[in-house]
């Protein structure tokens, strides 16, 4: 998957989802990421994708990106 297929499919699906999909990929959870219509790929691809997903994504959506990822921090044991 190249830099332009990642950020195709956030102009497509919007940059959060594309994000999303790739974190529950690396968690081991598929499903949001074949409804992208993407396949399996490694854990480096789905790095790439939330590189440029973030990127993307308007500055609401970074903050509450960084305030989620705090809140499931938070609730480590």
């Amino acid at each position: 998957m190249t830099d332009h297929d990642i950020t195709a499919l956030c102009q497509l699906h919007g940059a959060k989802a594309v994000s999303d999909a790739a974190y529950a990929a690396m968690r081991g959870e598929y499903k949001a990421l074949s409804a992208l219509g993407v396949s399996v790929i490694g854990i480096g691809a789905l790095h790439r994708m939330t590189t440029i997903a973030y990127g993307q994504m308007s500055i609401d959506e970074q903050a509450m990106d960084a305030a989620q990822a705090s809140i499931n921090l938070s609730r480590l044991p």
